[in-house]
């Protein structure tokens, strides 16, 4: 709210041990709403991995320690239903569940211009992209990466274990620049 005083906010969280935080998040904000469910490609339910408060994973199977059946929508639903206007950007840290996100999102991705991905540089479990396939994927969505963020080594052996990349549309004139100057 900060940056973007005028902007509205949609908070779609899957743990309910959050949702003290979210509370008191909306009160102090004048356009802040929330949803207490998993982001997914479809509405209903999913499997999740609460195990970690400040994790958690979505699966459509009980896999990867995903043993909790949470309530699930859709981005695409939540804007529909709330009536939200564009233009919309996207912040997704869903540990995994990325491409069936982004797939409940397909109609908003339209009216977004820009997305910020928590995303690895590993596997991490059944669908998971590392951040060549994510930047590739959204890629064929019609953005592009123009930003690294938060890079995250890995203590043992200093690897990347992960960033947020920034994408924006390809349409951007400044995505066609070829000169560095």
């Amino acid at each position: 709210q900060r940056w973007f005083p005028d902007a509205s906010y949609l908070l779609i969280e899957a743990q309910a041990i959050h949702e003290p935080r979210l509370q008191a998040y909306k009160k102090r904000g004048k356009n802040v709403d929330y949803v207490l469910a998993a982001a997914a490609d479809t509405c209903g339910q999913v499997f999740f991995n609460a195990g970690d408060a400040a994790g958690g994973l979505a699966s459509h199977s009980n896999t990867n320690g995903c043993t909790q059946l949470v309530n699930a929508t859709t981005v695409d639903s939540e804007v529909r239903i709330r009536h939200l206007d564009a233009p919309f950007l996207i912040k997704l840290d869903t540990h995994g569940f990325e491409v069936p996100v982004l797939r409940g999102a397909e109609r908003t991705l339209a009216d977004t211009v820009a997305i910020c991905v928590e995303t690895y540089n590993f596997v991490l479990c059944e669908g998971c992209l590392r951040f060549p396939e994510t930047c590739a994927f959204l890629q064929d969505k019609g953005f592009l990466p123009i930003g690294l963020v938060s890079p995250l080594f890995r203590r043992t052996d200093g690897i990347l274990w992960q960033m947020d990349l920034i994408f924006a549309r390809t349409d951007r004139e400044e995505l066609h620049r070829t000169k560095y100057a």
